[in-house]
């Protein structure tokens, strides 16, 4: 085993035993790359292979991640995916199963919690919401 995999089987422990331990009222898990993305660099294998599971077992409520030049919002099995990387570059994009929402155009998200839900806004180069997101939070106390 090199020592990229033997880094890699180490962040996998301890983010599991994080997400297991927490109690937290909301869990995100914020990345550089995608797991599922229609832009330019498409979905990332070994994180599909590796760390959607965990998102899915632990109730992750969002991905947050960049790296493609897109704005998008997908959904699969109970998890929101946020890739926002476009704040200048334009890239690609494609529709997937996954997509709820994709752009090229330059632009941000804001996200909001109150309470039990939480806002996501997709926001513009002029400052216009171009599309809006509300997620309920899953875990009850």
């Amino acid at each position: 085993m090199g020592l990229l995999q033997a880094r890699a089987d180490e962040q996998l422990v301890w983010i599991e035993q994080t997400l297991k331990d927490s109690k937290a009222q909301w869990l995100f898990v914020a990345g550089h790359y995608p797991i599922y993305s229609g832009g330019e660099h498409g979905n990332t294998k070994e994180l599909d292979q590796n760390l959607m599971p965990l998102l899915e077992k632990y109730g992750v409520d969002a991905y947050l991640c960049g790296h493609d030049h897109t704005l998008q919002h997908l959904q699969s099995n109970g998890v929101e995916y946020y890739v926002s990387g476009n704040g200048c570059h334009r890239g690609t994009i494609k529709n997937l199963p996954q997509t709820k929402f994709a752009v090229v155009d330059p632009g941000f998200m804001a996200h909001s919690i109150n309470g039990t839900a939480m806002k996501v806004d997709f926001i513009d180069l002029k400052g216009s919401i171009i599309y809006s997101f509300t997620q309920k939070q899953k875990r009850k106390f």
